[in-house]
């Protein structure tokens, strides 16, 4: 219910910025809506466009009762967007075999499928050593990380390292798509070393 709100607040103040200085409400709905309730940039992006055709058409509406529409020019400029429209979405995100995307753009994200488990190295294990490690890697269209692109972002402690690059080489991942086709993917992964008690 508290998305729900929320969304309805976006719109209430995009609207009232569509109304007084005739911006798009895309400047304010897209990062709101990828930031705040979780979509991705493609979906943030998509749903922005039918989120502001209400206050496109109330504003256009009213401008129009106060004899401000040059209809004409309008339709000139709207038929033109378009075919600029298709054009854009045609040349736009296709994606290609060598591209990368970011985790943050993707619309499904990759998964671990499975892994090996992770070997929890006995030194730490004795000491009661535990934490996070931070792995960055790319996973390829196959749901394989590749392994020059494996590296740690952060690590509690230089032993954890070799375990966590191992167990991400070997996880199966499900692919990130984009348009329903799989594409390379950065991905920062956390690895937890935790002692079971």
């Amino acid at each position: 219910m508290g998305a729900l709100a929320l969304a309805a607040a976006l719109g209430l103040f995009g609207g009232v910025l569509a109304g007084l200085f005739g911006v798009g409400g895309g400047i304010l709905f897209v990062p709101t809506l990828t930031l705040v309730l979780g979509l991705t940039q493609i979906h943030a992006e998509a749903s922005s466009l039918l989120a502001i055709l209400p206050a496109v058409i109330a504003g256009a509406w009213r401008q129009h009762r106060y004899g401000n529409v040059d209809w004409r020019a309008a339709l000139i400029v709207g038929l033109g967007s378009i075919a600029g429209v298709e054009g854009g979405v045609g040349t736009g995100i296709v994606p290609s075999s060598d591209q990368v995307f970011m985790e943050s753009v993707v619309e499904e994200r990759p998964e671990v499928l499975s892994g090996p488990q992770l070997q929890y190295p006995d030194l730490l294990r004795q000491a009661g050593v535990q934490g996070r490690v931070l792995v960055q890697a790319i996973i390829d269209t196959s749901g394989r990380a590749e392994p020059p692109s494996v590296k740690i972002i952060q690590s509690p402690n230089p032993g954890f390292d070799q375990p966590a690059k191992n167990y991400v080489l070997r996880a199966l991942f499900r692919p990130a798509r984009v348009h329903g086709r799989a594409v390379r993917v950065l991905v920062n992964l956390p690895i937890d070393f935790k002692i079971k008690r």
